[in-house]
């Protein structure tokens, strides 16, 4: 897992969530069961690896994973963005 100098837009949106939920990093980690470290790497610009606390991430923030991860929703009109930029520096 390498760190990016520049923030993903899932560590963009991860730290903004939380901060717009008033969650705390240790709440979180807690909630979703992984170490507070793990998400302090996440909001860094490290990609995860665990699709499913990410799921859980994105339900204790009450967004959808694709939101969490990109910024967009899905619809039926639009696509995703490519999964290449999801977890590269924006």
């Amino acid at each position: 897992m390498a760190k990016s100098k520049l923030s993903s837009p899932f560590a963009k949106n991860l730290s903004a969530l939380l901060e717009e939920r008033g969650i705390t990093v240790r709440d979180a980690a807690r909630k979703i069961g992984v170490s507070p470290s793990t998400i302090v790497d996440w909001k860094s610009g490290v990609s995860p690896t665990d699709y499913e606390a990410v799921r859980k991430l994105s339900r204790l923030l009450g967004v959808s994973l694709c939101y969490l991860l990109t910024g967009f929703e899905e619809s039926a009109t639009s696509s995703p963005p490519p999964i290449s930029s999801v977890f590269e520096p924006g």
